[in-house]
C-alpha cells in the first residue's frame, strides 16, 4: 500500500507510532492483570470490576478537559507528563509487589492516575498525529494508530499472562518501563507541536461550547451514543469472560488468549479501513 509505505517514510510519525505502541502494550499488561490481582487479594468479583471501573474513570473524566488543553498547551509536554506520571504510578505497583506490600486502595489509586493520564495523553497524541503527518496520509495515519491499540490487544494477553505467572507484579514493572519507553520517543519528535496561537475563551465556555456544537450535529450526536452504548456492551461482555475465566481457575496464559483473538479481529479491521473510507461514503 502506497500510504503506509509513505508514511513509513515520515520519521515523526514512525517515532511517535513506536513509542506509542511500546506504551499501549504496556498499559495492555497492566489492564489484563488488574482484576487478576483484585480478585487475588480480595476473592470479590465485584471489587476486581471496581479496579477495572477506577481505570475507566479516570479515563473518561479526563478526555474532555485533555481535549481542550491539547488546543492550548504544547502537545509534546503533555504527552511527556501524562507519560512520566504513568511510569511513576507502575513503577510503585512494582516496587510494593517485589516487597510483599501491594494493597488494594493502592491498586485503586494507580488505576486511578494511570486513567487520567491516558486521558491527558490521548488528545494531544491525536492533536500530535495531525501536526506531523500531511492531510492527504491522514486516513491511513489514525487507521495505523488504531491497529496500535489491536497490536496491544493482540500481545497484551499472552504477554501480561506469562510474566503473570512469573510473578503478580512484573506486567506493572513492564508497564513502568514502556512509558518511559514513550518519553524518551516523544521527546525526539522534532515537529513543533506547541498549540496554534489564538485567543480562547474559559476553559468551562469552550467545554460548554463544544459539547454544543457536537449535539447539534447529527453526525456526532449518533456517534457519541453509539460509540457509548458500543464500548459499554464489549467492555461488560469481554470483562464477565474474563472473570468467570478467573473463577475457574483457568492459567493467566490462556485467558490471555482472549484479547488476542479480540485482537486479531481489530488488527484486520484496522488493515481494511483505509480502502474502506476511499471507496465508501462515510
Amino acid at each position: 500500500m502506497p500510504g503506509y509505505r509513505q508514511l513509513a517514510r515520515n520519521r515523526d510519525f514512525t517515532v511517535l507510532w513506536i513509542g506509542d505502541t511500546i506504551s499501549e502494550l504496556g498499559s495492555a499488561l497492566s489492564m489484563f492483570v488488574f482484576p487478576l490481582i483484585a480478585y487475588a487479594i480480595s476473592g470479590s468479583a465485584i471489587t476486581a470490576a471496581l479496579v477495572e471501573a477506577a481505570y475507566l474513570g479516570g479515563l473518561c473524566a479526563m478526555l474532555l478537559p485533555a481535549g481542550a488543553l491539547a488546543d492550548r498547551l504544547d502537545r509534546r509536554r503533555i504527552m511527556v507528563l501524562a507519560s512520566a506520571t504513568g511510569c511513576a504510578a507502575y513503577s510503585s505497583l512494582a516496587v510494593a509487589g517485589a516487597l510483599g506490600r501491594l494493597t488494594l486502595p493502592h491498586l485503586l489509586a494507580v488505576a486511578v492516575v494511570s486513567g487520567v493520564a491516558a486521558g491527558a495523553y490521548s488528545p494531544a497524541q491525536t492533536s500530535a498525529i495531525r501536526s506531523v503527518v500531511p492531510t492527504d496520509d491522514l486516513p491511513t495515519a489514525l487507521s495505523q494508530n488504531q491497529a496500535r491499540q489491536h497490536v496491544a490487544s493482540l500481545l497484551g494477553g499472552p504477554l501480561g499472562g506469562a510474566l503473570y505467572a512469573v510473578t503478580r507484579w512484573l506486567p506493572f514493572a513492564a508497564d513502568a518501563v514502556s512509558f518511559a519507553v514513550a518519553c524518551v520517543t516523544v521527546s525526539r519528535i522534532r515537529t513543533d507541536l506547541s498549540a496554534p496561537r489564538r485567543q480562547h475563551e474559559t476553559l468551562r465556555r469552550q467545554l460548554a461550547g463544544g459539547f454544543r456544537f457536537m449535539w447539534a450535529q447529527p453526525f456526532f450526536r449518533t456517534l457519541l451514543v453509539w460509540a457509548s452504548l458500543t464500548n459499554l456492551v464489549s467492555n461488560a461482555i469481554f470483562f464477565v469472560v474474563v472473570l468467570r475465566m478467573v473463577q475457574e481457575d483457568v492459567p493467566a496464559t490462556q485467558i490471555g488468549l482472549v484479547s488476542t483473538a479480540a485482537g486479531v479481529g481489530g488488527l484486520l479491521g484496522a488493515a481494511l479501513a483505509p480502502g474502506v473510507i476511499h471507496r465508501l461514503p462515510t
